[in-house]
């Protein structure tokens, strides 16, 4: 139940899915295109390729090694279009949660049509949270092949002057998948990702910070700095970078200044989005390293003039530890969502922020001072003790990780989701479940949600029966354990092969199939679970 399939190509990587992996971790520019033409058109169009990715319960850390991304024609032996090649690029998947990286920007891609996106990836690396039960832990990853093709549903366009973006949506939870490979001691990574195509540039989430060199400016008539071209590190290639004339820009002090200070062979980072013909329109731009830090606002904001201050209390795994000053400029942005400015006055006391910024060390101690803050709302996680039925919705007992209740209304109307998948109604709201509550910043009193997030289960086992009008798998556990598992209507079905992944339908399912199913339980002993992804798989030894 994924909310966004433009194509439908939920895939699943499978032997080979580790390749899988790699592209969304990193891909790019590298080498320029590498061979290979189009199904017949002429002409070239840019693609964008992002990755997004989920939480992973039992991981820290999923490492992959991309050596190259390439686009197959769809017409018969023509050579694949190469827009990534590396020796090798470490990316970590599990640092981009709910925002999307942006691995490359390529031109002169051939257009005309595609029918597969071929991974390379030479290594993995998983680790495990402390005490965690992770499968595989300390053994060896087996990366057969070391490449995996990915089928969409149907072809994808490349139009000529036009861009295409594709988005690979990796699930964590569903795609940590290892298992023991029989006795050879190593380890099969099997990932479940979701793959987006649409034409034009890709709307929703931020894109992370791009990292980079400056390699030649762009000036206007008026000899003013309007851009330059950024070499995007790890050899992912050049992507053209766009300023106006107030975009804030700091220098390696964090103080300041105007695009006019800027100069080839810059490291810089750049935040801001992308526009038409595969521009990255800069919201800012600091040079030298910046520091990203998410925490909580300690008491209100003091203002001097158009600089302010506040203290931000990290939170747990920030590159700060302790309670930091945080210094705010005339040219410092507010900004919630994407890149929506407001004025720094809209900053309270117990406000989660997140603070890009400098660090700073004068004589009266260290400060974080700010080139940009992002506010979001509060939020709460942890496991539900209760629910009860009340007017207008669900009062919802959450108890949060540092222990004590914490009470929530979550109205009927509210957005729920599973973590990494679709919609799912609030009657699937059941006591034990872990969730993310978003507040509502705007009511008060009681604590209300905007937006509740659910995290996933995860169960496997073998097919023995069918009941396909009531749309009922009786599956065996082992261990003389068995369970009923309702499949939800357009819930996505994947079935593996060695070289290839397919979509399929609940008609598709058989009995002996085994099975890896991920959804909620039902409220109640005697209710079903409900799948919302199915992955059919071989038997694990």
């Amino acid at each position: 139940m994924k909310k966004s399939f433009i194509l439908g190509l939920a895939i699943l990587f499978a032997a080979l899915g580790v390749a899988a992996v790699s592209l969304m971790s990193c891909g790019g520019g590298g080498d320029s295109s590498g061979g290979g033409t189009s199904s017949g058109n002429t002409g070239t169009g840019t693609v964008a390729m992002l990755l997004s990715d989920g939480p992973a319960d039992e991981y820290d850390h999923l490492r992959v090694l991309i050596t190259e991304v390439s686009l197959l024609p769809a017409s018969a032996g023509a050579a694949p279009v190469v827009i990534f090649r590396s020796g090798g690029h470490w990316v970590d998947l599990l640092e981009y949660r709910e925002e999307d990286y942006l691995l490359t920007i390529k031109k002169e891609v051939p257009a005309g049509r595609y029918a597969k996106i071929r991974l390379k990836v030479e290594d993995i690396e998983a680790v495990p949270k402390q005490n965690s039960a992770a499968p595989c832990s300390g053994i060896e990853i087996k990366l057969p092949g070391g490449k995996i093709d990915l089928n969409p549903r149907e072809p994808f366009f490349v139009s000529p002057g036009g861009t295409l973006s594709i988005r690979l949506d990796i699930d964590a939870n569903k795609s940590i998948n290892l298992h023991q490979a029989g006795r050879s001691g190593k380890c099969i990574f099997r990932p479940v990702v979701f793959v987006d195509v649409k034409e034009g540039i890709p709307v929703g989430r931020c894109p992370k910070v791009l990292s980079g060199t400056i390699s030649q400016l762009t000036l206007n008539g008026a000899n003013q700095v309007v851009g330059f071209s950024l070499d995007l590190q790890g050899s992912r290639g050049t992507i053209e970078v766009g300023v106006q004339e107030k975009t804030p820009v700091f220098n390696r002090l964090g103080e300041c200044v105007t695009p006019g200070v800027l100069k080839a062979g810059d490291d810089v980072k750049v935040r801001g989005k992308l526009v038409s013909g595969g521009v990255f329109e800069a919201s800012f731009v600091v040079m030298g390293q910046l520091l990203d830090v998410a925490g909580t606002v300690i008491g209100a904001p003091v203002f001097n003039g158009s600089a302010f201050t506040f203290t931000l209390e990290p939170f747990e795994g920030q590159e700060l530890v302790g309670q930091i000053p945080v210094q705010g400029q005339a040219c410092t942005l507010t900004l919630v969502g994407c890149d929506t400015s407001v004025g720094p006055e809209n900053l309270k006391a117990g406000m989660t922020v997140r603070v890009f910024g400098k660090l700073v060390i004068d004589g009266q101690g260290s400060a974080l001072r700010a080139a940009a803050i992002t506010l979001r709302n509060r939020e709460i996680e942890g496991k539900i003790a209760s629910v009860a039925a009340v007017s207008g919705g669900k009062e919802v007992s959450l108890s949060e990780a540092g222990g004590g209740l914490v009470l929530v209304f979550i109205p009927h109307g509210a957005p729920i989701y599973l973590e990494g998948d679709g919609p799912v109604p609030i009657d699937l709201l059941c006591p034990g479940q872990t969730v993310r509550v978003l507040l509502d910043p705007a009511v008060s009193a009681p604590l209300t949600a905007a937006l509740v997030r659910v995290q996933s289960e995860g169960h496997k086992g073998m097919v023995t029966s069918i009941d396909v009008p009531a749309r009922t798998l009786t599956v065996d556990l082992g261990g003389r354990l068995t369970e009923k598992v309702f499949v939800e209507p357009g819930a996505v079905i994947l079935k593996n092969r060695e070289d290839f992944q397919e979509l399929k339908g609940f008609g598709d399912l058989r009995v002996n199939d085994y099975i890896a199913y991920f959804g909620l339980s039902g409220c109640g002993s005697e209710q079903p679970f409900h799948a919302f992804v199915i992955v059919i798989g071989d038997p694990q030894p």
